[in-house]
């Protein structure tokens, strides 16, 4: 800061003292507007310096990023790829058009017209996960007289957010249809059975997912039927007391059905699947 010049009248000053009191104190305004100026300049210069600096370290910082983030992808498509093909997969997808088990049994089933007609009771699937038939009760009368039928799974049309299914199915129809029965002996021109090495959902969602020894290592959780037909498994582990946990998922085709007694039935994993499964319940826990 420039410290100004102060005049003090001791008695009789001359003009030339005066004077030059005045071109001291030009001089000094002189040389204090030049050091701002110089220091303005090297202020202003260091902070665009320290702009471009920053503007560097940040363009450094989001080509690192994206580097690693890039490479982070490739090695995670690169493990995806690898994994999917027999092995868990992860249930993160997200993919709308799956339809599940569980989001579809005990639900309603409405005409074209929006009428409750029937209930959805069970899925059967062929050995390969594809779905097949959709069975639905009309729920009789008063729960009296219920009627189970099979309809071709075809002809779900819609199931909306609150998994109500849509098929274009009448009542009339449905006491025109042949009843189903899970009894194989008492198939008939008028009753149905589960065809030869078709499966219930009913009966899946009660089994295990079990390695190459049989071991059981997760609980069914859940099947997902992709585009109005093929299925994957989804299974829950690290579970306690069978709540909570984790899940993901295996493709119905990908796993070995062992029957057991009774109607259940396991998903079994062969030795490569099973040690693929171990690595991605490590992978998952670290």
């Amino acid at each position: 800061m420039m410290t100004p010049v102060k005049f003090f009248i001791l008695g009789t000053v001359s003009f030339t003292v005066l004077i030059g009191a005045q071109q001291s104190y030009a001089q000094d305004a002189t040389n204090a507007a030049t050091t701002s100026a110089i220091v303005t300049v090297q202020e202003n210069t260091a902070a665009e310096e320290f702009r471009d600096g920053m503007s560097r370290a940040g363009e450094g910082i989001a080509n690192a990023a994206k580097d690693f983030t890039d490479a982070a992808a490739k090695e995670i498509h690169k493990m995806d790829a690898d994994v999917v093909k027999s092995g868990p997969q992860s249930t993160t997808s997200g993919d709308n058009t799956y339809m599940s088990a569980t989001g579809m049994l005990n639900k309603p089933v409405y005409n074209a017209a929006g009428k409750k007609i029937a209930t959805v009771k069970d899925i059967i699937l062929d050995e390969n996960g594809q779905a097949q038939m959709v069975i639905i009760s009309d729920g009789g009368i008063l729960g009296v007289g219920d009627k189970l039928t099979a309809f071709d799974y075809g002809l779900i049309t819609k199931l909306d957010a609150n998994g109500d299914v849509i098929m274009p199915v009448s009542e009339d129809m449905i006491a025109k249809a042949a009843a189903f029965s899970y009894d194989n002996s008492e198939a008939s021109d008028s009753v149905h059975v589960i065809p030869a090495g078709g499966y219930s959902a009913l009966a899946l969602l009660k089994g295990n997912l079990v390695d190459f020894r049989g071991e059981k290592v997760a609980n069914i959780e859940n099947i997902e039927f992709l585009n109005g037909g093929k299925a994957r498994v989804i299974f829950a582990y690290d579970q306690t007391m069978g709540v909570g946990g984790r899940t993901a998922a295996f493709d119905f085709g990908d796993l070995t059905l062992v029957r057991k007694e009774g109607s259940e039935v396991d998903f079994r994993m062969n030795s490569d699947q099973s040690a693929k499964f171990e690595e991605f319940i490590n992978l998952a826990k670290s």
